[in-house]
C-alpha cells in the first residue's frame, strides 16, 4: 500500500484481528465453509471502516486494520468498530 501524505495528517496505527476459535469453523464447515465466513467477515470489516482505514488479511483467520490518520483515540474507536461489526453479523 502506498502511503499518502496530507498536510495536517498526524499518527495512524494498526489494529490486529484474529478470530478467535476459528478453526472450529473449519472442522464443521470444512474450509470452503471457513472460506466463505472469510470473504464475510472481511466484507463487513471493509464495509464498517472503510472510512477510517483498510483493511488487509494477513493469514488464516488474521486481518489487519491500516488506520491511516489520527491519534490513540481514533485507533482505538476503529478497533472497537472492527468488532462491533464482527460480532453483530
Amino acid at each position: 500500500m502506498a502511503a499518502r501524505h496530507r498536510a495536517g495528517a498526524t499518527g495512524g496505527g494498526l489494529v490486529f484481528i484474529d478470530v478467535d476459535d476459528f478453526n472450529t469453523i473449519n472442522l464443521t464447515s470444512g474450509h470452503k465453509g471457513g472460506d466463505e465466513i472469510l470473504k464475510h467477515l472481511s466484507a463487513v470489516l471493509e464495509g464498517a471502516t472503510a472510512r477510517i482505514g483498510r483493511v488487509c488479511r494477513i493469514g488464516g483467520d488474521e486481518f489487519a486494520l491500516v488506520v491511516s490518520e489520527g491519534g490513540d483515540s481514533d485507533v482505538a474507536r476503529a478497533a472497537a468498530l472492527s468488532r462491533a461489526s464482527m460480532c453483530t453479523k
